[in-house]
């Protein structure tokens, strides 16, 4: 039941329920009160519609929404509705979030669940519940009740609410999903995995043949994955098609062979048909990905992974593949699933595997800025980066897959300047597979200094900052789940400079726990030189060290505030 107080809350009215086209779902009560609780309105079954939850990047999934509305025009009303939803598939009793939504306040929430005798499961909770158990024939009644929980909102380096927030998930250890697994283990669910994905990586004669040609003379196993990952970018794309098991079972490589496209699972499969036909061993593994990824439970087995890749070892090395971009570079696990546990699905010998970390030079960007400026501080400008880490995901992202408008409105997003008209642009690399880009682009500015009585002021423009919120302001624990490092140079040629005496702002260095922070300052011929490293450092921090990192970056903002080049007259 729920109160919508005024006009802004009406969108919490719009009912979202999902289910499997395999459940029965049953819409037992859907109303429309006032405060004294008298019902002023019941929905009517032509108004509930149901369609497929095709999820961003889907192609097809079999997975369905019914949906209604239950919106009324007088404020303050109450909502209440209640629905049937019965299943024989599920990996999961219960997993559990209080409350509607996220964003409501919710005065009371509870959870009740009738366990049959000698059905064994595990318990997984936060949140300081009030928990209550009762002994029911042939069942026992479990019951979690919580009060007054606050919305949630996200917040600037923290880790997702899934982790934080309260919750209750029940699991079973025994669970019947097209086929008969087990969570007992690790290694038991593996063992499932692989029995779901059992006789799908093999390839037709035809791809067989295609793929004896491709190899021939190659002797390096490195070369050969590379060559077979190259072949698989270059001629299959990513489309989502969640259909049959909840996306648990993969479709198989030749389904890919004949369609050109699959998922992620799918992808992952046909490329282990590829290495499996010249005798390389390779292994399914699922992972949770993501910039900011749910980490893994790893007390308690269970689908806790939303994508896959392939891991492929070799004598003296691991090769990470990820098969669903077509513009990443060979062994390249990027931010979206570097640093993180997944299960690589090896049968009795599946295990958690944890992925490579970014290094600080990994993400390291380097930035190059060149002026030349007249007397009114007008004239052109250069940039030149190497990109490295999340900003060449990016980069690569939008010069592979996106428009030139986009490419161009990307650039003037990232680019740190002001007054600035871009005349051109280009991206270029040393190969596919390095892991760094270069962007170079040409254009016209103006309005680059202030003029305050004869005197010049240059202001490097400032290195973006997160807006985080104030100590007393925030909630959560902070997260840094990959390292950033900026090396920023700026350059001014001015033909007037003789004329002038050159003044600099103190050079700086700022060192905490959590990064460090550097400006210096240098004339050089007929030039004026500003350079700035900005590095932070991934980790956990607890709640109760927020203030410092908060005052880290505050001191950075003071120091970029008060940066400056001054040019007085002779």
């Amino acid at each position: 039941m729920i109160q919508i107080n005024d006009k802004r809350s009406n969108w919490i009215a719009d009912i979202k329920i999902p289910f499997d086209k395999n459940d029965k779902l049953e819409i037992l009560e859907a109303v429309v009160m006032d405060l004294n609780g008298n019902i002023i309105r019941k929905l009517r079954n032509h108004e509930i519609t149901t369609r497929s939850d095709i999820a961003r990047g889907a192609f097809y999934e079999d997975d369905f929404i019914k949906e209604f509305e239950l919106k009324w025009d007088a404020y303050p009303y109450q909502i209440k509705y209640s629905y049937q939803r019965i299943t024989d598939r599920f990996l999961y009793i219960a997993k559990w979030y209080p409350g509607v939504n996220a964003k409501v306040f919710t005065h009371n929430a509870t959870l009740e669940v009738e366990v049959p005798d000698g059905f064994s499961m595990r318990i997984d909770t936060i949140g300081g519940f009030i928990f209550r158990e009762e002994k029911l024939k042939n069942a026992t009644r479990l019951k979690w009740q919580k009060s007054d929980i606050s919305s949630f909102k996200s917040e600037y380096f923290s880790p997702p609410g899934q982790e934080t927030v309260p919750h209750v998930i029940l699991i079973p250890n025994v669970f019947n999903y097209e086929l008969k697994g087990s969570f007992d283990r690790w290694q038991s669910y593996g063992i499932w995995q692989d029995q779901m994905n059992d006789g799908l990586d093999v390839l037709p004669p035809s791809e067989q043949l295609k793929i004896d040609r491709l190899t021939s003379g190659i002797k390096d196993p490195k070369e050969i994955i590379k060559t077979l990952y190259h072949y698989l970018q270059d001629n299959t794309r990513y489309i989502g098609v969640f259909v049959d098991e909840g996306g648990l079972k993969p479709y198989s490589a030749s389904y890919v062979c004949e369609n050109g496209y699959g998922d992620c699972k799918a992808l992952t499969i046909y490329l282990k048909a590829l290495l499996n036909h010249v005798g390389i061993p390779s292994f399914y593994t699922k992972i949770y990905s993501g910039e900011n990824p749910v980490r893994i439970n790893q007390a308690y087995p269970g689908q806790q992974f939303n994508h896959v890749i392939l891991v492929v070892p070799l004598q003296g090395d691991t090769i990470w593949l990820e098969n669903t971009a077509s513009y990443l570079p060979f062994d390249y696990l990027g931010t979206f699933t570097q640093n993180r546990y997944g299960l690589l699905v090896n049968g009795e010998k599946s295990e958690l595997v944890k992925t490579p970390t970014l290094s600080q030079a990994d993400v390291l960007r380097t930035t190059t800025c060149t002026f030349n400026l007249n007397l009114e501080g007008t004239g052109t400008a250069k940039v030149s980066e190497k990109l490295r880490g999340d900003d060449f995901e990016t980069c690569k992202y939008y010069q592979t897959s996106r428009s030139k408008e986009d490419q161009k409105n990307y650039i003037e997003e990232s680019i740190p300047l002001r007054n600035f008209q871009i005349e051109d642009w280009k991206f270029s690399q040393e190969n596919r597979d390095s892991a760094s880009m270069w962007l170079d682009v040409e254009m016209q500015v103006k309005d680059q200094f202030r003029t305050i009585s004869g005197m010049i002021v240059l202001n490097p423009k400032t290195l973006r900052m997160p807006d985080i919120k104030k100590p007393d302001d925030r909630k959560s624990p902070v997260r840094i789940t990959f390292p950033i490092n900026r090396l920023d140079s700026i350059i001014y040629y001015l033909p007037f400079y003789d004329d002038y005496k050159v003044e600099f702002s103190k050079s700086v260095l700022l060192k905490s726990d959590f990064g460090c922070y550097e400006e210096h300052y240098l004339q050089k011929d007929s030039a004026l030189f500003f350079t700035r490293r900005f590095q932070l450092y991934d980790g956990d921090y607890p709640l109760d060290r927020y203030s410092e990192i908060y005052a880290f970056f505050d001191s950075i903002k003071d120091v970029q505030h008060r940066s400056a080049i001054v040019l007085n007259p002779n």
